[in-house]
């Protein structure tokens, strides 16, 4: 017999509501002309965000990361478009940290600014809270496991697929089960604060574009693409 869940704490629970009520009021796409400051904080991943490959039938469905070969571009511009084709959508983090090895913020502040003065109409580059991510022009996105990225380092378009998943087979969940039923799908043990903080924004950002419905404290796909996930 299955041991029982353990459920959020109260504390856990008022904070993925805030979190859900602060990305309704933030989530927004910022023009592509501002780029991120040198001094920005740079916040390390925690123990809770650690995640073990997805395994068991609930994940199959979830395409592999495949790591973009990019050895044989002779340019930066080369480089950026070889990672962008394969991984896109990618967030500019890890693309700063393929080309160099490790993060840095100033790295990437010059690299994003490199990107959008040399070849801005090879990529689509959006802006989503703080983060910013390289789109694949006109290609369709894949709902992917997390390879060798943090989970606040996937696009919401993709956790929103996740999510649309899952709602598609729960019909509709609390947003405490559903941020736990994602993280699960990611493999994470453990939905901490950082990962609701998260799923909580994807989740805000499918309510804003029309993907989700909410009502009396649950999340629902919209009757109309309640069909169509799978």
């Amino acid at each position: 017999m299955s041991r029982p869940r353990k459920p959020f704490s109260t504390t856990a629970g008022d904070a993925i509501q805030q979190s859900y009520a602060d990305a309704l009021r933030e989530e927004e796409t910022v023009p592509a002309s501002v780029v991120p400051p040198d001094d920005a904080p740079s916040i390390p991943p925690t123990a809770e965000e650690e995640a073990a490959p997805p395994t068991g039938s609930s994940t199959d469905w979830l395409q592999p990361y495949r790591e973009a070969d990019w050895s044989r571009a002779r340019t930066l511009a080369e480089a950026v478009l070889a990672i962008v084709a394969a991984e896109g959508p990618v967030h500019l983090r890890v693309v700063t940290r393929r080309l160099y090895g490790r993060y840095s913020e100033k790295r990437a502040a010059t690299l994003l600014a490199q990107i959008l003065g040399t070849y801005p109409l090879a990529l689509d580059v959006r802006r989503h809270g703080p983060d910013w991510f390289l789109y694949r022009r006109e290609d369709p996105i894949e709902a992917r496991e997390l390879g060798d990225r943090r989970l606040d380092e996937v696009a919401p378009e993709e956790l929103a697929l996740v999510l649309a998943h899952i709602l598609h087979n729960a019909y509709s969940l609390t947003l405490d089960d559903l941020v736990r039923s994602a993280a699960a799908m990611y493999g994470i043990r453990k939905a901490g604060a950082n990962v609701a903080t998260v799923l909580s924004a994807a989740i805000a950002w499918g309510v804003k574009t029309g993907l989700f419905d909410t009502h009396d404290g649950r999340v629902a796909l919209r009757r109309s693409d309640a069909t169509a996930a799978d």
